[in-house]
């Protein structure tokens, strides 16, 4: 699987701990760029975070929206491993640390793409969570495997998401 350049909108919540109810806001980036990130089929796109909390990873919300017909979408949340021959190194996806895989049908996805770049906060709850530590860096992966053609997601920066 090929991964396409990340984009940074969107936020993560956590249950951490006795203290920390489920849905605790870890982390939440907004941004008024325009622009966006294809994927599906055999390309995906990530973005790598470092916790804030240790806990369980049990939601994101990412700034999505759909091209013609897509399949399903995929989230992960993956280690990372340092690619340190980029210079300057990299932190990279480690797809054999998979944590975290939570499937949604495009059914369930109300979010056409008008132009590009649009899109509308889709909320992803994981049933099973990511156990997280604070201070580690991960990768939120979205793909469509199903995706074929000029069919897709793009995860895109609005001014709203």
């Amino acid at each position: 699987m090929a991964l396409g350049a990340g984009l940074a909108a969107g936020m993560l919540l956590i249950a951490a701990g006795s203290a920390l109810a489920a849905g605790t806001l870890d982390q939440s980036n907004s941004s008024t760029v325009d622009g966006g990130a294809g994927f599906g089929g055999a390309f995906a796109v990530g973005q790598t975070f470092t916790a804030g909390l240790t806990g369980s990873l049990d939601t994101v919300q990412v700034g999505l929206c759909k091209v013609s017909a897509p399949g399903d979408l995929v989230a992960t949340i993956e280690g990372t491993y340092t690619d340190a021959l980029a210079n300057p190194p990299v932190q990279l996806p480690d797809n054999s640390n998979v944590l975290a895989t939570q499937a949604v049908l495009a059914s369930s996805i109300n979010a056409p793409c008008a132009f590009l770049g649009d899109s509308s906060t889709v909320t992803i709850p994981f049933d099973n969570p990511a156990a997280i530590q604070a201070g580690t860096t991960y990768t939120l992966v979205l793909s469509s495997p199903g995706s074929t053609g000029s069919n897709g997601y793009s995860w895109g920066l609005t001014a709203d998401t």
